[in-house]
């Protein structure tokens, strides 16, 4: 199961299918929900053949039920049932279904992962991250200047789409990729090494969707970006 969480961390951000209507959100939701399902069924799978109820509570579980169950009722109620369930007609995002999923994949993690599992299932997430940013930075350069209507080279917005999303996901990445880089920093020996810890990602001038990447891999005798 874990290697499904690994998919799931590394290719969400990246997913994207050029010849779909939207080409960002709608198809990385395609893939959650492909994986939502496959990891639901492994779960399920896991108990089945442990012969017992693999659940681990949290302090989360109430809110989220109570958060479901909300969700659910305005969707009974719903003067459009098909939007409240399916979320904005063009992402497939934001309905219930959505909601349910991110649940399910909350509490299958929180039962099936233990620390290590977290720890390399992140640094796929952080791995993902590299691959957005040093997209980002050739968008800024030009690379695909021909290919959108909008001035990608001012706001740049990789593969998620839209600079404001791409700021917020890369700044919600930067505390973990320093706290792997200073972890590392401690217990390797050869800096010139590559590891995901080493990539800062800097958006220079305010607001942040509109500020430049940097891409930053300092050595251990040089460590200023």
């Amino acid at each position: 199961m874990s290697f499904l969480f690994n998919l799931l961390f590394f290719f969400v951000p990246i997913v994207l299918y050029p010849y779909s209507h939207e080409l960002f959100e709608f198809n990385k939701m395609v893939f959650v929900y492909a994986l939502t399902v496959l990891i639901s069924t492994a779960w399920a799978v896991r108990m089945i053949l442990a012969k017992k109820i693999i659940f681990r509570r949290s302090l989360f579980d109430v809110p989220i039920l109570l958060f479901l169950f909300s969700q659910l009722l305005s969707t009974a109620f719903s003067i459009d049932v098909r939007t409240s369930l399916l979320g904005y007609y063009s992402r497939f995002h934001g309905g219930f279904l959505s909601t349910l999923s991110y649940s399910l994949l909350f509490w299958a993690f929180v039962s099936n992962m233990d620390r290590a599992k977290t720890l390399k299932a992140i640094r796929f997430l952080v791995f993902s991250g590299i691959i957005v940013s040093f997209y980002g930075v050739l968008q800024h350069f030009g690379i695909d200047k021909d290919v959108w209507v909008q001035d990608v080279q001012e706001r740049v917005f990789s593969t998620l789409g839209q600079p404001n999303w791409l700021a917020a996901w890369l700044v919600a990445l930067l505390p973990i990729a320093w706290a792997f880089y200073l972890s590392l920093r401690q217990k390797s020996k050869n800096f010139l090494i590559p590891n995901p810890a080493r990539v800062f990602w800097v958006w220079r001038s305010p607001p942040l969707s509109s500020g430049e990447l940097i891409f930053s891999t300092a050595s251990r005798k040089d460590q200023s970006f």
